[in-house]
């Protein structure tokens, strides 16, 4: 994994089934949701984290995924 990609799986472990969507993920790391956002997928894709089913609000009102550690 690159070290985005580490970053954000540390955090989404860390917090365990409550989980985190992207905008929480970037201030949890201190990022910008547009480099973050992007390794969300990527983690989908290798298997490192799954779609929780739960839904949050993120910054502009919409319903965002919750990420949890697969």
């Amino acid at each position: 994994l690159g070290r985005l990609q580490q970053m954000a799986l540390k955090a989404i472990r860390e917090v365990g089934s409550h989980g985190l969507t992207a905008d929480e993920l970037a201030a949890r790391l201190g990022m910008d949701r547009y480099s973050i956002q992007p390794r969300t997928s990527e983690l989908k894709r290798k298997g490192r984290i799954r779609d929780s089913g739960q839904r949050r609000a993120n910054t502009t009102g919409k319903m965002a995924i919750v990420w949890v550690a697969a």
